[in-house]
């Protein structure tokens, strides 16, 4: 599908909601350690809780993917933002309520499978759908550019948020879990003002049965091309068909 150059898209807002996103789903990993000694979590439960988060961010990147395809871009995206804002406020919830009251270790590992996997899953929607909206907004020849840059601020958001995060515990444990899971919000503002309403538009020049083969060709040839590619990119991928 050719790109939608008529809604030229604005990256440096998609980078920083990137990279706020990035910055939230990583910052627990530098703080569950101190935070499950002080719970008595045991080493293989820790490790199964930041397991399942990455498990379920890998399979939920496909069906995301899938579902930008039919609903849009901009649905998909503030949909994912708004499940990974509420998936994480009620881990850092359970984990604050568990640090002042005494909980199960066994119900704190459930609610961290659960949350945590919720974090994951919706967290998959902002990669898949992102690089599917510059794929929709930039032309071929700087589409690779564009894609390198959203790696960048995700780089950049592996980075800041462990450190961010170790560096607001050395003050209390609860700190980092009330500041941290309220980055999201503000990728939701920044979201909602800068997506386009719709997706792009298709050739204007074909006529109506030209076009319903048209459309007939990239929803099964394209798309699942497009989709094995996906598959076997390497670094986040890159966006090789036009």
């Amino acid at each position: 599908m050719m790109p939608n150059t008529s809604q030229p898209l604005n990256l440096k807002p998609l980078m920083a909601a990137y990279m706020i996103c990035t910055m939230t789903m990583m910052a627990f990993v530098s703080i569950i350690g101190p935070i499950a000694r002080s719970l008595s979590l045991a080493p293989w439960q820790v490790g199964t809780v930041v397991t399942v988060g990455g498990v379920l961010w890998m399979l939920s990147s496909r069906p995301w993917g899938e579902l930008s395809d039919r609903r849009g871009r901009r649905v998909v995206l503030l949909s994912g933002l708004v499940g990974f804002a509420i998936a994480y406020f009620m881990m850092s919830a359970l984990l604050v309520y568990a640090m002042y009251y005494s909980l199960s270790v066994w119900l704190v590992f459930a609610g961290l499978l659960l949350t945590r996997g919720a974090v994951g899953a919706c967290y998959a929607a902002i990669p898949s759908a992102g690089q599917a909206l510059v794929a929709d907004h930039v032309i071929p020849e700087k589409r690779a550019a564009a894609i390198a840059s959203l790696g960048a601020a995700n780089g950049v958001g592996l980075v800041v948020g462990p450190a961010v995060a170790a560096m607001l515990a050395q003050h209390s444990l609860e700190l980092p879990l009330y500041v941290i899971a309220v980055l999201p919000v503000f990728a939701i503002g920044i979201m909602w003002k800068i997506l386009p309403g719709k997706g792009p538009t298709p050739p204007q020049h074909l006529n109506p049965l030209k076009y319903q083969r048209y459309q007939i060709t990239q929803t099964h040839g394209h798309r699942i091309c497009c989709h094995v590619l996906r598959l076997y990119r390497a670094d986040h991928g890159r966006f090789l068909c036009d």
